[in-house]
């Protein structure tokens, strides 16, 4: 009664489910099935085939049992890769394209050296004017050096602090460009070596999983054919007991009109025989 209020069974339906050409049938789908999601993750298994002797459906049954367990937790370990594929280049999306990025990084590296060299120069141009102030606040000069004109050297030196204000200045912006462009090259190395170890990290899943699989559907399958494996150890099991309870070797349906028929036959046959065997022997000893 268990068994039927289990897998909601009548009378008529559990003695057809526990004939051996019932077991056999369902056994041998699940197992083409359970090879199939064996070959399809590469796993080298494959159950031994069934044949019409219910002796190999409890054969078959052990070897699932004996399997099932790291078959699934091989499906589960792909699905779980497959999501952190997923994770993955999701993140890769969200650091960008890897080429606009390089190329980012290299115009402000161009940008840094540019700057450092007009840093260069202007500085050379400030210790040129610090030479000229130098020698005007000491020579204090009435003439140009060059022409021979006279000079206000007084305008001069005003006009020569004015400029190398200036061109301090325009270095300390330089120099804050340079800063504000390193600390931004530096955030986009930083966004290439995440993606460079990203890629290696997809890498590594694609060549370990195949992450062209759907495995949710494989695990939908392996789940349904472990239902129907249930069955049919709940199936065998009370095929056994029943055996046993009732002193037989086997259990079959009921037999059709004409093997009822035939036997008959055979029986009747067999009588004949008997009776003409009694013949003879009287006919011996007399």
């Amino acid at each position: 009664e268990k068994i039927k209020e289990k897998w909601h069974l009548t009378e008529e339906e559990l003695a057809d489910k526990i004939t051996v050409a019932h077991l056999v049938s369902v056994s041998r789908k699940i197992r083409t099935t359970f090879n199939e999601i064996c070959n399809r993750l590469k796993l080298g298994i494959a159950l031994t085939e069934i044949t019409e002797d219910i002796a190999s459906v409890g054969v078959f049954i052990q070897e699932f049992k004996s399997q099932r367990n790291s078959v699934y937790d091989k499906i589960k370990d792909c699905i779980e890769a497959i999501h952190k594929c997923k994770e993955l280049k999701r993140k890769l999306e969200e650091l960008g394209d890897k080429e606009q990025i390089s190329k980012e990084v290299n115009k402000i590296r161009k940008k840094i050296e540019g700057n450092k060299e007009k840093i260069s120069n202007k500085g050379k141009y400030t210790k040129l004017i610090a030479y000229a102030k130098e020698y005007l606040k000491e020579s204090m000069i009435k003439n140009c050096p060059v022409c021979g004109g006279p000079i206000d050297t007084k305008a001069i030196l005003e006009r020569l602090d004015k400029i190398e204000h200036e061109e301090t200045e325009e270095i300390q912006k330089l120099e804050k460009e340079i800063k504000d462009l390193g600390e931004k090259e530096q955030r986009l190395q930083e966004k290439l070596n995440s993606i460079k170890e990203i890629e290696e990290q997809l890498s590594k899943l694609k060549s370990g999983y195949l992450v062209e699989e759907d495995y949710s559907e494989m695990e939908a399958k392996f789940l349904e054919i472990s239902k129907e494996f249930e069955q049919i150890e709940d199936l065998l099991n009370f095929r056994m007991k029943k055996t046993e309870v009732n002193g037989l070797t086997t259990i079959e349906p009921t037999p059709s009109r004409e093997e009822l028929e035939r036997d008959l036959k055979e029986l009747e046959h067999l009588k004949s025989l008997k009776s003409l065997t009694e013949i003879l022997n009287d006919e011996l000893q007399r």
